[in-house]
């Protein structure tokens, strides 16, 4: 008999804010301008890999191996730049931007084999499954809010994203049943990949 598992779990939930606000004052003079930016680059990269190895032997002989391995990988940030409640006053321009390029990277192996030998009969029974499941659910905003005051050759709001999510999973397995008058070998395996971008970005 043989069994093995693994997992992983790998959360990142910031919140990155670059903001003026609370009756804030700015002024530029000469050619300056005024930059509001907020930058995230959350980065998740996990490798799970598992194997296992099960031998019987005897008169009959059988083998049982079972693995499971799991992979939950999620980013789920808070990227914000504003303006609320402020005084700006630029000769130049004024930029308010927030910016994300998170990125997922998983991969999944997982091996087996089973190995029975029997001088009257062997039987070799194997089953793996490997899941990993990728999340990027950020929120990305740029914004003026009504009561900030801003005077400027040029005013711009933007909010981008650019998610990346690579996720892969794969198994393989050998059984192995020799001898007597019965030998027979069963082998099961699945592989699941769930990759979810689900980002608000809003300017």
């Amino acid at each position: 008999l043989g069994g093995s598992g693994s997992s992983a779990n790998n959360n990142i939930q910031n919140q990155i804010l670059a903001y003026l606000s609370n009756s804030a004052s700015v002024t530029t003079l000469g050619a300056g301008s005024v930059s509001v930016s907020a930058t995230d680059s959350a980065t998740i990269t996990g490798h799970v890999g598992q194997g296992s190895l099960s031998v019987g032997a005897g008169g009959f002989s059988g083998g049982l191996t079972v693995q499971v391995a799991l992979v939950n990988n999620l980013i789920s940030d808070v990227v914000s730049a504003y303006a609320a409640g402020a005084s700006v006053n630029s000769v130049g321009n004024v930029t308010i931007t927030a910016t994300s390029t998170s990125q997922i990277t998983a991969t999944l192996v997982d091996v087996m084999a089973t190995i029975a030998v029997g001088e009257t009969g062997s039987v070799t029974l194997g089953g793996s499954g490997v899941k990993s499941t990728n999340q990027v659910t950020s929120t990305i905003s740029a914004y003026l809010e009504a009561n900030a005051g801003v005077a400027a050759v040029g005013v711009q709001v933007l909010a981008t994203d650019s998610p990346q999510v690579t996720g892969s999973a794969g198994n393989g397995q050998v059984g192995v049943g020799a001898g007597g008058a019965i030998a027979g070998s069963l082998t099961v395996a699945a592989s699941i990949v769930n990759n979810t971008v689900a980002d608000s970005v809003s300017a």
